[in-house]
């Protein structure tokens, strides 16, 4: 069964590197859930919140959440909890390797609403390391 509906999505995103600051971002922006054959997809545009043309989809299932970034910004992150992902970001000056370690992801999603809450660390090229929080309930 194909379920596919236009919601209201909120991203709460919260950011902190080694002796700094938290830097905390939200964006309230419409988007799209679909459900097939047992996966949810959330896909969302992030311009309003980053400053560049870059679609998110979320592709949900069991205890893993997949996060691919078109546009100007691209990427494909997966969240797992006690795993390690390595993958390239590429953006329209510098394309770089991140590894992203996911230390807790939950899940709880459905066609009348749902949240998923990630906690990841993420190193870019090796050098600087950003401790995150990720929040998107619709």
């Amino acid at each position: 069964m194909k379920i596919e509906k236009d919601v209201l999505i909120t991203i709460t995103s919260t950011q902190k590197e080694a002796f700094e600051d938290v830097t905390e971002f939200e964006l309230t922006t419409e988007g799209l859930y679909r459900e097939k054959n047992g996966t949810v997809y959330l896909s969302y545009d992030e311009s309003e919140l980053m400053g560049n043309g870059s679609k998110i989809v979320l592709i949900i299932k069991d205890d893993t959440v997949k996060m691919k970034r078109f546009g100007e910004n691209e990427t494909t992150i997966v969240f797992k909890k006690g795993e390690r992902y390595f993958t390239g970001y590429k953006t329209p000056l510098i394309s770089f390797n991140i590894e992203v370690l996911t230390e807790l992801v939950e899940i709880n999603v459905g066609e009348d609403g749902g949240e998923i809450y990630i906690e990841y660390t993420l190193s870019m090229s090796g050098q600087k390391e950003f401790y995150h929080t990720l929040s998107i309930r619709y």
